[in-house]
């Protein structure tokens, strides 16, 4: 029975899973026909297919100009050619691979977030972690419509599920930042942009992780040479300073703003700049949740293809967010509650002094003059 009551509480998180579960079955249910299911899981797999057959990653539209970047998903490709090989395990056949890829980026988001709880509050509270679960599924209403960040993330089985996860472990870790430039050189190998995550241990650790991370990356490009080429890596830049900012459906960035006063390729560059204005910004700044603030938006700001699933990079903030507040809440309750006792005990220390001196005097005690 003990053992019960201690496993009841955990009901709310599943019950909240089940409502995640439950939303994204009603998501896949109603999608448009026109919007393809799994479509970033069959890129990474058609990128990967190519890439064996010695064919190349990037498309013929993609490198004779200016191309949208939805226009050419899922045949095209706009990552860097390592990651078609470190995708390969997950390529393996569109029921095993496709599956073990969306687990495996759900669980990390599920784990970092559970995570950063464990950091702030010490423990994993069921109930905190039910809101968290529920708060997935919140849509984010904007001018004509609602973004659903997660919906949409995992309908596409883009990488960024799993990568909010890595950056709230980032956090979650606290001081033990070892791991950090491992993960980033791998994420920089894969998208580019995750690779700014090592800043956050070079803030506590120095140049060190920034080292490691460069060698470790380095390293991949290298040993994966062989297989991709040199070309490749030039079809890359060129497929990279091709697309233009997508800036529709809900999608926004800052190439997408700045885009009708500067033109494209300025445009990306004013992304660029604001992005390592933010990182210097977060190596500056002293308290550490708003340089991992600054961080997270450094890291984003380059990206011209603002999809809707970025928005869980701001989730982890949130959520970071609210669980530090309640932490010192409930810190200064705590220290405001040990107060009130300590007053407590001063006055009834106080009130009782009298009564202790009249019956150590005794009862024949001589009265003091006023």
């Amino acid at each position: 029975m003990p053992t019960l009551k201690r496993l009841l509480p955990w009901s709310l998180p599943l019950l909240s899973a089940l409502v995640v579960v439950g939303t994204l079955a009603v998501a896949i249910s109603e999608l448009r026909p026109e919007n393809i299911l799994w479509i970033d899981w069959y890129a990474y797999a058609f990128g990967t297919d190519r890439v064996l057959s010695g064919e190349s990653l990037y498309i013929a539209e993609q490198l004779a100009g200016p191309y949208s970047l939805p226009a050419v998903t899922p045949q095209g490709y706009i990552y860097p050619p390592p990651s078609a090989l470190l995708f390969l395990p997950f390529s393996i056949g569109s029921d095993i691979g496709l599956t073990a890829w969306i687990v495996a980026n759900l669980a990390l988001l599920v784990l970092g977030l559970a995570a950063v709880l464990r950091r702030e509050l010490g423990a994993v509270p069921p109930v905190g972690l039910a809101l968290v679960l529920l708060g997935l599924c919140l849509p984010v209403p904007i001018p004509g419509g609602l973004l659903r960040p997660l919906i949409n993330g995992v309908l596409a089985s883009n990488v960024n599920v799993g990568l909010a996860g890595l950056l709230a472990l980032g956090w979650a870790t606290g001081s033990h930042r070892g791991w950090i430039p491992y993960a980033a050189a791998f994420g920089a190998a894969f998208k580019i942009f995750p690779g700014a995550l090592v800043l956050w241990a070079v803030r506590r650790d120095g140049p060190r992780p920034l080292i490691i991370a460069i060698a470790l990356t380095a390293a991949i490009c290298l040993l994966t040479l062989p297989l991709v080429g040199i070309e490749e890596w030039q079809r890359f830049l060129r497929a990279l300073s091709n697309a233009e900012p997508t800036c529709t459906e809900g999608r926004s960035s800052i190439a997408c703003l700045a885009q009708p006063f500067m033109g494209i390729s300025l445009a990306k560059a004013a992304g660029v700049l604001v992005g390592s204005l933010f990182l210097v910004a977060a190596m500056l700044v002293r308290a550490d949740f708003p340089a991992f603030v600054l961080l997270t938006l450094g890291m984003l700001a380059p990206l011209a293809d603002g999809h809707q699933h970025y928005l869980l990079f701001i989730y982890v903030l949130v959520v970071i967010g609210l669980a530090v507040l309640f932490r010192r809440y409930r810190s200064r309750s705590a220290l405001q509650d040990a107060g009130d006792e300590a007053g407590r005990r001063r006055g009834a220390a106080t009130a009782g002094t009298p009564l202790l001196s009249a019956q150590v005097a005794g009862p024949d005690a001589p009265a003091r003059e006023p």
